[in-house]
């Protein structure tokens, strides 16, 4: 996410400088680079003395045993976490502002109609970036939340609700993509009916 908002700031903000960091070679590097990333902070919990990766009954999933070093729940938090979130929230802070300006400018002078309508359609693919970044905030913010309350209490204590609540988010993260590019783009939403009423016919 954090990669996808620097992206999108560049597009926007720096299209000078976009295709000579945002190219087939450098991407793949990105990917890598994520990968690695994901890796790096898995591994370590491997190496404790105890309580690495257990079944929490409340959870009901096999997760990392944050309280079983504070030290590395705040390296993870820090970050993962607190540093993405940041580098996302400037970047889109700094494309809405972009956009804003250059949308007052053209209107003022009413010139430049191609540029104009480019502008329009990255501002159009970064809010809906910035709404699938706010779905994903939404949910895992709160299940940041939690695992830092359990840590802090050296185990799982909080009410069955709340980890109901922790494992509908942690798996609502991974559906509710669709439904924003379905709210937010119309092309999805025709090519989505599209695919349903061709099925619907294939059934008939």
């Amino acid at each position: 996410m954090g990669i996808i908002a620097v992206n999108r700031y560049f597009r926007v903000c720096r299209p000078n400088q976009y295709t000579k960091i945002f190219n087939f070679h450098t991407s793949v590097c990105y990917i890598v680079i994520t990968w690695v990333a994901a890796l790096f902070a898995s591994v370590p919990p491997l190496v404790f003395q105890k309580d690495h990766y257990t079944f929490q009954p409340g959870k009901a999933m096999c997760l990392i045993s944050f309280q079983a070093n504070i030290g590395y729940t705040i390296f993870v938090g820090v970050l993962y976490v607190a540093f993405p979130l940041s580098v996302i929230i400037i970047c889109y802070v700094l494309v809405f502002l972009s956009v804003q300006s250059s949308n007052k400018v053209f209107k003022d002078l009413q010139k430049h109609i191609t540029m104009l309508r480019a502008k329009v359609e990255e501002a159009k693919v970064t809010k809906t970036l910035a709404a699938v970044f706010a779905g994903f905030a939404t949910c895992w913010i709160p299940v940041s939340v939690i695992d830092y309350i359990d840590a802090a209490n050296s185990e799982p204590k909080l009410s069955r609700s709340v980890y109901l609540m922790y494992g509908f988010l942690v798996y609502a993260s991974s559906t509710i993509n669709p439904f924003i590019y379905g709210v937010m783009n119309r092309t999805f939403r025709r090519s989505c009916g599209r695919i349903v009423k061709g099925l619907a016919c294939k059934r008939e």
